[in-house]
C-alpha cells in the first residue's frame, strides 16, 4: 500500500491531558517506558480506509514519467513505503526512476533544492531533460 500512516510515538513527561485531540481520527494508546515517561502512540482509527485512498492505481495509470525519492536517514517505515511503491509500479510495468539520498531524511530532501547540495537537483534535471525513467 503506498499511502499509510505509521504509528507516531511522542514522548512526554506525562501524558496530555488533550491527548485524544491532538490527532483527530487517531486512537492515543498512553504506555510507560523505562525512565518512566509515557509515550502516546497514535495509529489511525480509520486504516481500513487507506487501500480506497491510495495514490498507486492512478500513478500506474498515468502517462507522465514518474521519480520516487526517499531518503536513507528515514525511519524503516517511511522507507518502505516508497520501496513499496516502486515495486507496485514496477509490477505494473510503470517502473519510475528511483533515488535514494543516503545522507538526507525526508524533510532535508526538498530543503536541499536550491542549495550547494546537488544531488537532488543534479537528478532532477537529468531526469526533467529526458522525460522518462533514467534507471
Amino acid at each position: 500500500m503506498a499511502l499509510g500512516l505509521a504509528a507516531l510515538a511522542v514522548g512526554f513527561a506525562s501524558p496530555p491531558a488533550n491527548a485524544q485531540a491532538i490527532a483527530p481520527d487517531t486512537a492515543a494508546v498512553p504506555a510507560a517506558d523505562g525512565a518512566g515517561l509515557h509515550t502516546l502512540v497514535f495509529r489511525p482509527a480509520g486504516a481500513a480506509k487507506y487501500p480506497a485512498l491510495s495514490p498507486t492505481p492512478g500513478l500506474a495509470k498515468t502517462p507522465a514519467a514518474l521519480m520516487v525519492v526517499y531518503a536513507g536517514l528515514d525511519p524503516p517505515g517511511i522507507e518502505r513505503e516508497s520501496t513499496d511503491l516502486i515495486a507496485a509500479l514496477c509490477k505494473q510495468q510503470r517502473c519510475p526512476t528511483k533515488v535514494l539520498l543516503k545522507t538526507h531524511n525526508h524533510i532535508s530532501v526538498a530543503q536541499s533544492i536550491g542549495t550547494k547540495d546537488t544531488e537532488l537537483s543534479d537528478q532532477l534535471l537529468a531526469f526533467m531533460k529526458v522525460g522518462k525513467p533514467t534507471n
